[in-house]
């Protein structure tokens, strides 16, 4: 089964992107994508947004941010196939090589060590069963991945709750996915 990834808006907007078929990702649905950054528009500075995508599958996140501004992302994949599809995308859109970084990697090693630079925002779509994933967001405050005013957002099965981490802030549902809202700030409001 083929599907298309379609920029919503921004400097790539209208651009469709057919990935593979037999590509190993589940690419955030349109709906889902277009309540997220309606949510984000006005509450993040884009031409200052440091963004990194985890698990990033096509890469469509990735994009969706660029387009819309964003300074920097680093988009971390360890399937080959998906870091082929997203180099092929990054040449297609025309991408300035200043502004992305692509890491072939497991996202559990990468966010092992300390983080020198932190994000102002960290977007996590990992596979819906994957277990410890309330471990994994932990570990990205921990490792210092997210500056103190930054937000995490994970993308998760609907069912799943995460309310009882201390950093939660927010879930909004779309169908049977669902975005969890973190930050260690005080002053979050989306």
């Amino acid at each position: 089964m083929t599907f298309m990834i379609r920029i919503i808006s921004g400097k790539f907007k209208g651009k469709k992107l057919y990935p593979p078929a037999n590509l190993p990702a589940k690419p955030t649905m349109d709906k889902a994508k277009e309540g997220l950054f309606n949510m984000l528009h006005h509450q993040i500075e884009w031409q200052e947004t440091t963004w990194l995508d985890l698990f990033a599958g096509t890469g469509n996140i990735s994009y969706e941010a660029l387009s819309r501004g964003a300074k920097h992302a680093t988009i971390v994949e360890q399937h080959k196939k998906c870091v082929q599809f997203i180099k092929q995308q990054i040449d297609l859109l025309k991408i300035d090589t200043y502004q992305v970084t692509l890491i072939q990697q497991n996202v559990w090693d990468f966010i092992s060590k300390q983080c020198q630079n932190p994000y102002s925002v960290v977007f996590l779509d990992p596979p819906y069963h994957l277990p410890e994933q309330d471990k994994l967001l932990t570990q990205l405050f921990e490792n210092n991945f997210v500056l103190p005013d930054g937000l995490v957002i994970l993308e998760h099965e609907s069912t799943k709750s995460f309310e009882n981490l201390s950093f939660f802030k927010q879930k909004r549902t779309y169908s049977h996915a669902a975005f969890s809202f973190f930050t260690l700030s005080d002053e979050y409001s989306l």
